[in-house]
């Protein structure tokens, strides 16, 4: 009898266990907008943006803007386009859920050259950093440190520094500070 016991014991627990198996996960799927992608959206609307131009020796140049911010494909990524006296801007965000990092594109009709560089944010500083290459003024390359920091809901800095590839000192060469109008 006891043998007959444990065989019913053990079937009893086996199906059991056969009801207790978690879900299976959810596979990753590349194509779908991320959680990331949230901060992003984040920067949607219609911004005031004051624009200063900053060059060794000088002070810096003051000129107002206005950015309008969407996202495009899907919620993939955030677009902008930046006007203002002298400015003709188009700037697009991203983030690459294989590669795990933000990514950056500026176009601009002072130049010919597209700057691309990549980034991390830092939640807890409210930080999304850039690093990339960039054109100098002289033609030359230039590492570049893009940086955007949230200040509110209502108020975000963009800020870009470069330094010669070669070494030398880092510099801030732009500044845009925005405020929000509308979403």
């Amino acid at each position: 009898m006891n043998r007959y016991l444990s065989v019913a014991l053990l079937t009893g627990f086996s199906l059991l266990s056969l009801h207790a198996q978690p879900e299976p996960a959810k596979k990753f799927d590349p194509n779908v907008p991320q959680s990331e992608h949230k901060l992003l959206e984040a920067l949607v609307g219609v911004y005031d943006v004051t624009l200063r131009t900053f060059v060794p020796g000088k002070e810096p140049s003051e000129t107002v803007g206005v950015s309008q911010r969407t996202m495009i494909l899907s919620g993939r990524y955030l677009s902008e386009k930046l006007t203002g006296p002298g400015k003709d801007v188009r700037f697009f965000l991203g983030y690459d859920p294989v590669g795990g990092y933000y990514s950056k594109t500026w176009i601009d009709a002072d130049s010919s050259a597209l700057l691309y560089a990549e980034g991390t944010y830092d939640k807890d500083l409210k930080v999304l950093v850039f690093r990339g290459l960039d054109a100098g003024a002289d033609g030359k390359k230039v590492r570049c440190r893009d940086v955007i920091r949230w200040k509110d809901d209502q108020s975000v800095t963009l800020e870009m520094y470069r330094q010669p590839e070669g070494g030398g000192l880092e510099v801030k060469v732009f500044e845009a500070v925005y405020s929000k109008k509308r979403s």
